[in-house]
This record gives C-alpha cells, sequence and structure tokens, in this order.
C-alpha cells in the first residue's frame, strides 16, 4: 500500500470519507437552510392608486401624512391626520398563502372594514367612509 500523501487543502481522489479522513464529506449548508419567503411590497400601479386617492384628501385638509411599511408577509400603506397620532387608516397588501391570491385588507384604526382581491374595491370604500373620517 503506497503511503497517502496530504497536502494543505486537497485531498486525493478516492480519500473522501475513507478511514484516513473520516471527515471530509462535504455538506453543502444552502441545501439545509430554509429559503426565505418573499417580501411583499407595492408595484408601481399601486402605489399611484394609493398616492392619487391620498393627494385628493390631502387637498380636502382632511389627511396630512402617509407611511409605507413592509413585512414578510405584508406592505402597508398607513394615513394619518396629524404626523404624531395613530393611524387613522391602513390599507394592507397580504401575501398569498396556501393557494389564495394576494388580498388587501382595509382596517380603521384596528377596526376591519374591507377584504378584497383588488386594490381599487378598498379604495371604494374609503370613499364611502370618508365623512366620518373628518370629524
Amino acid at each position: 500500500m503506497p503511503p497517502i500523501v496530504r497536502t494543505c487543502g486537497t485531498v486525493p481522489q478516492g480519500c473522501v470519507g475513507d478511514p484516513p479522513f473520516p471527515m471530509t464529506r462535504l455538506i453543502h449548508l444552502a441545501d439545509y437552510r430554509r429559503r426565505p419567503a418573499p417580501r411583499v411590497y407595492f408595484n408601481r400601479g399601486e402605489l399611484s392608486q394609493l398616492l392619487s386617492v391620498y393627494a385628493a384628501r390631502v387637498a380636502r385638509g382632511d389627511w396630512r401624512d402617509y407611511a409605507i411599511d413592509h413585512a414578510a408577509d405584508a406592505a402597508f400603506f398607513s394615513v394619518f391626520r396629524r404626523t404624531h397620532e395613530q393611524p387613522l387608516l391602513c390599507v394592507a397588501k397580504l401575501a398569498p398563502r396556501g393557494g389564495r391570491p394576494t388580498e388587501y385588507l382595509l382596517t380603521v384604526g384596528r377596526v376591519p372594514m374591507r377584504r378584497a382581491r383588488q386594490l381599487g374595491e378598498v379604495l371604494r370604500v374609503i370613499d364611502g367612509i370618508g365623512r366620518e373620517l373628518r370629524s
């Protein structure tokens, strides 16, 4: 049997897992890591719709500030009457789950008002409840 020659950083072919090198089996950690779920964002068209409703309300003097937040499974567009208050209302874009399509959720304060598959349906509800939000 010829002597086994070890060189720095390499292993002779045929020696992987053999008794002289019992711990040389390579494990690809990427095969065991969980793939992160894709984050949810508003696309350009959705932002355009949201900001056009927001701009109309700012012009009326109803709203003054907004915030956009992103989580792993949702994106949020929150509207404020004043900068340092709690959000007046929030439109959330919820990630698709279990074969269900993307949904939009409108909450006023902490009360869910409308859940829909189209952003336009949620924005129409905002127009209907606008008078109550002004006071």
